[in-house]
């Protein structure tokens, strides 16, 4: 016979698995939502700012890592539209000797600035935002079963007492 706590427990869980069918949903949602707001970024970066070909002043050592979100910064000289050599710190690529060319970005201003991201960072960016919702959704959802299942075993245990208080002595006789 079921009672009220068991056909609770039941909606619950009956509940926890249609979020658990929503949770790739929104895990999708949030990839798609980063892509969007990066590939958008990444454009009207490109739109305002345009390559310049530098020449390295110092010895670049990149660290490698493919999941880096930034550039090294090194010394570099370029010329500018009007025939005038610069020289100041700008985002370069990862490794380089003194001497070597390097493409950098310059603003409006003509000032060094960042390089719009790469179409395959962006798509990392998304299914890491992707995984990372995937993973929280579904944390949420153990974190909420495990106590809703802690506190329905503790109403049954209570439940289980108190009948056998009450039948105890009727079969303990002897």
């Amino acid at each position: 016979m079921r009672s009220r706590g068991q056909a609770a427990h039941e909606l619950f869980v009956a509940l926890l698995v249609l979020a658990a069918l929503a949770v790739p949903v929104l895990g999708f949602v949030a990839g798609r939502a980063q892509f969007d707001i990066s590939e958008d970024r990444s454009r009207r970066v490109a739109a305002d700012n345009h390559p310049v070909t530098a020449v390295l002043q110092q010895n670049v050592y990149g660290t490698g890592s493919a999941l880096r979100t930034g550039h090294t910064k090194a010394t570099v000289s370029w010329t500018t539209g009007d025939g005038t050599v610069q020289l100041g710190k700008a985002p370069v690529g990862s490794s380089g000797d003194k001497g070597d060319r390097t493409t950098i970005w310059l603003d409006p201003a003509g000032n060094p600035t960042e390089a719009p991201k790469q179409h395959d960072r962006v798509v990392l960016d998304a299914v890491g935002a992707g995984v990372l919702t995937l993973l929280a959704g579904f944390g949420v959802l153990l974190v909420f079963y495990a106590a809703e299942h802690t506190a329905f075993t503790r109403s049954r245990m209570g439940a289980w007492a108190r009948e056998w208080e009450a039948v105890a002595p009727v079969w303990t006789k002897a």
